[in-house]
C-alpha cells in the first residue's frame, strides 16, 4: 500500500527541514512525497533540493492559499492513502508502518492520531476521544488534521477542498465525509507533532476562523437530509453558543503566550485593566491557577489566601501560601475567583450555599477569562 503525504509550504526556511526529514526516514518504503511550494524566496526551495532524491514530485509557483496548494497535491497523489504535513510540524519516528499495518482491514477509510503540541517550550499530547467528538464535530473539528491519514478515493467521492474558506477547509470536507457515513478511526498513538504559529493560531485571525468555522457549520447543517428541524435548530444554537465560548478560550490563550514573552506591552497594558483590585483570593490550585498566577502577577496583583476541595491539598504550601479548607472560608475575605473550568458549577454552587454572591464575593474563572480577553479587544476594566 503506497501513502502519499503533502507538504505545502511557502517560505518556510526555518522549520522545513525537519518537516521533510521527519516523512523520509520513515519505517515504511512505500511512500510518495509530494512539495508544493506557494514560490518561496527565502531558501526554502534550497533545503526542498537538497532532499530532491527523496521526494517524488515538488512544485514552487504561487498559488491561491494552503488548501489550493493542498488541492494540487491531491491532484498528483497517486497513493492508496493520503496525509497533508504542515511545513513547521513533525511526525513521530516510526509510525508509517503501524498506519499501514492498520489499513490492511479494507473498511478502514480514515484513521486519525493524536499530536504533541508545543508552545512555549512545553509539550502537551491532545488525545482524540470519540465520543466526544461524536457530540461535537457539528460545531468544531475535533479531529488534527495534520494527524489524520484518508482513502485518497474519498476526494474523487467528496470533492477536494472549499477553497472558499481559507482556514477551515478541512473542516469542511470532514463534514461531507462525516455525513455521508463515512467511519473515521481514532488511533491511541500520537502520529504528529504540532508546532503553534500557524494561520489559525494567531491572536488577529482568531474571528474569522470562528467565523469560517460556523459557516462551515451551518452550511452542513443545512444539507443535510436526516436530521428533524427541531434538531437542526437545536444545533444551530450550540453552534452559535460554542463559537462564542471557543472565541474567548482561543484568545485567552493567546494572551497568556503573548504576556509569557512579554512581547506585546500594550496587550499587558490591556490585562491589567481587567483586575481593579490589588489582590484576590483563589478556589483551585491546578492548571486555571496555574494561569491565573501567570496573569495576576504580570498584572501587579496578590494572591492572598488559597482554598481547595482537595483534601490532599490542605495544609501545603503553594507560593507561600497555605492551602486551606472550603469550610473556612467567610464572606468578609477577599474576592474569590474560581480556578477551575471543570468543576466551576460546582464550585459556584457550593459557594452560593455559603451566602457568596456572584460579583461581590466571587467570579466564575470563565467570566475572568471574558473580561480579561474584552479588555484587550476594547481596553476597558472591570
Amino acid at each position: 500500500m503506497r501513502i502519499s503525504i503533502v507538504t505545502v509550504c511557502l517560505n518556510s526556511v526555518r522549520t522545513i527541514e525537519r518537516t521533510i526529514i521527519s516523512v523520509i526516514s520513515q519505517d515504511y518504503d512505500d511512500v510518495e512525497y509530494i512539495v508544493i511550494d506557494g514560490g518561496s524566496t527565502d531558501g526554502t526551495v534550497d533545503i526542498i533540493k537538497k532532499y530532491e532524491q527523496y521526494i517524488s514530485c515538488w512544485i514552487s509557483e504561487k498559488d491561491d492559499g494552503i488548501y489550493d496548494a493542498m488541492n494540487k497535491g491531491i491532484d498528483r497523489a497517486t497513493g492508496d492513502v493520503i496525509a497533508f504535513l504542515n511545513s513547521d510540524d513533525w511526525y513521530e519516528e516510526n509510525i508509517f508502518g503501524e498506519i499501514a499495518r492498520r489499513y490492511e482491514d479494507l473498511e478502514l477509510q480514515v484513521l486519525c492520531g493524536d499530536i504533541y503540541f508545543h508552545r512555549n517550550n512545553g509539550v502537551v499530547r491532545s488525545h482524540i476521544s470519540k465520543d466526544d467528538i461524536e457530540q461535537e464535530i457539528r460545531y468544531c473539528m475535533g479531529y488534527h488534521h495534520s494527524a489524520m491519514f484518508v482513502r485518497k478515493h474519498l476526494f474523487n467521492q467528496f470533492g477536494k477542498f472549499d477553497t472558499q474558506y481559507r482556514i477551515v477547509a478541512d473542516y469542511d470536507w470532514l463534514l461531507r465525509v462525516y455525513d455521508g457515513h463515512v467511519y473515521i478511526a481514532a488511533a491511541d498513538r500520537v502520529f504528529t507533532n504540532f508546532s503553534y504559529g500557524g494561520i489559525s493560531s494567531r491572536y488577529e485571525m482568531q474571528n474569522r476562523h470562528l467565523q469560517e468555522r460556523k459557516n462551515a457549520s451551518l452550511s452542513a447543517l443545512d444539507k443535510n437530509t436526516e436530521l428533524k428541524e427541531d434538531e437542526k435548530q437545536k444545533w444551530r444554537e450550540k453552534i452559535e453558543t460554542k463559537c462564542i465560548e471557543d472565541g474567548y478560550s482561543y484568545k485567552f490563550a493567546m494572551i497568556l503566550d503573548a504576556i509569557s514573552t512579554d512581547t506585546n506591552k500594550q496587550m499587558l497594558a490591556n490585562v491589567k485593566k481587567a483586575f481593579t483590585r490589588d489582590r484576590y483570593a483563589v478556589f483551585g490550585c491546578g492548571v486555571c491557577f496555574r494561569e491565573l498566577k501567570k496573569i495576576l502577577g504580570k498584572a501587579d496583583v496578590k494572591i492572598v489566601q488559597l482554598w481547595d476541595n482537595d483534601r490532599n491539598k490542605w495544609g501545603t504550601v503553594i507560593d507561600g501560601i497555605v492551602v486551606g479548607k472550603p469550610e473556612e472560608m467567610s464572606l468578609d475575605q477577599d474576592m474569590v475567583i474560581i480556578a477551575s473550568t471543570v468543576y466551576e458549577k460546582e464550585i459556584e454552587t457550593q459557594l452560593m450555599d455559603k451566602g457568596f454572591q456572584k460579583n461581590q464575593h466571587y467570579l466564575p474563572y470563565s467570566e475572568v477569562i471574558k473580561k480579561i480577553v474584552d479588555a484587550v479587544d476594547a481596553g476597558y476594566g472591570i
